[in-house]
């Protein structure tokens, strides 16, 4: 499932509800986690993003893992 999958429900009140939901999830997250996960979603590697934060790859495999725990 992608983000487009997500937000496409049956009908236009469920994307939009899916949309909502994710929003507000997105929001309780600390400020370098949505970071994470925003550069994760533009395409960037687990490596390149490692670089970006100083981070080694597994840290934000780690990261992301728990990201997708929480959801």
């Amino acid at each position: 499932m992608n983000l487009t999958d997500m937000f496409a429900g049956n009908n236009s009140t469920d994307g939009i509800d899916n949309k909502l939901d994710a929003q507000k999830a997105i929001e309780k997250l600390g400020h370098i986690d949505r970071a994470v996960l925003y550069l994760w979603v533009e395409g960037y590697t687990q490596a390149e993003i490692g670089v970006i934060f100083g981070y080694s790859q597994s840290k934000i495999c780690r990261l992301l893992a728990n990201l997708h725990k929480s959801a």
